[in-house]
């Protein structure tokens, strides 16, 4: 029976990534999807607009519709109110990280 010599041959070293180390190339992927949803999105509604403009150009508008001027106002009213409740959010995670985490 042939003698068999084990060698240890050095295993390359894995990379260690800290926590939180990939968030941002997933954040970006993340990102990148939902604008092209986005788009996608905004690109059909363009065209079904266009679409029936063309089919109905006397097609009436709807009477209880606010101005744009004030559903733009209302998108920036309600996204304002998000990023506050986002913030508030944030401070929070935070601070409980803090009392949960003790500083080393």
């Amino acid at each position: 029976m042939p003698e068999t010599t084990s060698s240890t041959t050095p295993k390359p070293k894995a990379h260690v990534h800290k926590p939180f180390e990939l968030s941002s190339a997933i954040r970006e992927d993340v990102v990148a999807s939902v604008r092209q949803a986005q788009q996608f999105t905004l690109d059909a509604v363009t065209t079904w607009v266009d679409v029936m403009t063309k089919v109905a150009p006397d097609m009436p508008t709807v009477p209880f519709l606010p101005a744009r001027s004030e559903l733009v106002e209302g998108v920036g009213t309600f996204f304002g109110l998000a990023e506050e409740l986002l913030e508030s959010q944030r401070k929070f995670a935070v601070d409980l990280v803090g009392a949960l985490v003790p500083t080393s």
